[in-house]
């Protein structure tokens, strides 16, 4: 069985350096853009775009956060505190925009 997954990882890597964008070189300055592509429930993806100097997408990708209660350790929704914290963030970059 574990060769199994050995070898669905080694595919999976595989997959992942045949979509490579492009490349980056030390001393290079790079362009990290990050951004929420939906709001929280139970899950928080944050998405994130690389770019080289030319303004080239490089590599792009995504994590997923969840929550979790912390008595049960079950998944559960975002704390209302937290979705209000970024929605008052979102409004306060859409002004400045």
């Amino acid at each position: 069985k574990a060769n199994k997954v050995a070898t669905k990882r080694m595919k999976n890597a595989g997959k992942l350096l045949a979509e490579k964008k492009s490349e980056a070189f030390y001393d290079e300055v790079l362009t990290v853009k990050v951004f929420m592509e939906e709001m929280p429930s139970a899950r928080l993806i944050i998405g994130s775009e690389v770019y080289n100097e030319q303004g080239k997408l490089i590599n792009k990708g995504s994590v997923t956060l969840g929550f979790m209660n912390a008595e049960t350790r079950r998944p559960c929704r975002a704390p209302e505190w937290f979705i209000a914290a970024l929605e008052e963030y979102i409004a306060k970059e859409k002004v400045e925009e």
